[in-house]
């Protein structure tokens, strides 16, 4: 999200279930569905409600009761929309099974004749003389354009590299391909300082440099450490690790909060291969909420050794 958008968001428009205006939009949602449909709803209805004034996203089931008519939903309460943002990302479109049959069709009647059918052409994914209505096949991963490198490379992979160093991209091309619009995807808070150290041509790293978190209280607020100084107690991330991991929601989280003297890079590195080498796709496999931490502890980590004097 934009820095503009998010100052808007935390700012103003903020809406409760107990708002005229939403009661409202409610009230005509049950006017347009019979009974039996109005349970389907509750699966689907979600409600998001801002408050700065709390430590971490609070995710409960709620009814409301509108004309003797109870709507059940769920109800996020958080001082953060990235949580929400993160989660959105994380939901992968799923094509209908009527277009999934239509392609068999054609991919079946390709391999047996090699004549491209009227709805398919084969032709690489960049080439502007294939329609966007028409189905365009390649076979294998490009990687020698942008088109091809940019597509290839998503968040999770951007920061796990950062840890298991196990993409075989050059940092120049990360940083010159991936990283213009990946960053801004991501509100321009991915790590860069890895990739940085890595690039060999300054001209790759331009963008990167201006974008960079330049101390570690722009990753880490002094409010959040300040608020979370009880909870941390004094412990450096190792310790928090050896006393919390039991219970991985709070570990991750106390350790994305300690102050900077704590923060040791040894033990990071220790704490980040131990949560890869258990699971190497933990960031597409945690919720919103565990994953954000999880990439903050990533972004500080990626600052304390990495960051160039």
């Amino acid at each position: 999200m934009p820095p503009q958008a998010e100052t808007a968001c935390r700012s103003g428009g903020i809406s409760t279930l107990s708002d005229p205006d939403v009661l409202h939009i409610l009230k005509d949602i049950i006017v347009c569905l019979p009974g039996e449909k109005i349970n389907t709803l509750g699966d689907r209805f979600v409600f998001v409600e801002y408050n700065p004034d709390i430590a971490e996203t609070d995710i409960t089931s709620h009814s409301v009761v509108i004309d003797e008519r109870v709507i059940k939903m769920t109800k996020i309460i958080t001082a953060d929309f990235c949580d929400i943002y993160d989660a959105l990302s994380a939901k992968k479109a799923a094509f209908p099974v009527k277009i999934l049959r239509r392609f068999k069709d054609d991919l079946y009647a390709f391999a047996l004749t090699s004549e491209p059918r009227a709805t398919m052409r084969v032709a690489d994914l960049g080439d502007e003389r294939v329609d966007e209505n028409m189905l365009a096949l390649t076979v294998g991963l490009t990687t020698t354009g942008k088109y091809g490198l940019a597509r290839a490379v998503d968040a999770e992979k951007w920061y796990r590299n950062i840890v298991l160093h196990d993409l075989s991209y050059s940092a120049d091309d990360m940083l010159g391909l991936v990283y213009p619009e990946l960053a801004k995807q991501n509100s321009w808070k991915l790590p860069v300082w890895y990739y940085i150290s890595k690039a060999k041509s300054k001209y790759s790293t331009d963008i990167a440099m201006e974008k960079a978190p330049l101390s570690y209280n722009s990753i880490v607020s002094k409010d959040s450490i300040k608020r979370n100084s009880k909870a941390t107690n004094g412990r450096s991330a190792l310790q928090i690790w050896k006393d919390e991991k039991k219970n991985l929601r709070r570990a991750i989280r106390l350790i994305g909060m300690l102050p900077e003297e704590k923060v040791i890079v040894g033990e990071m590195e220790t704490i980040l291969n131990e949560l890869f080498e258990q699971d190497k796709n933990i960031l597409l496999t945690m919720t919103g909420p565990d994953r954000s931490n999880l990439k903050k502890i990533i972004r500080i980590y990626d600052y304390i050794k990495y960051k160039t004097p």
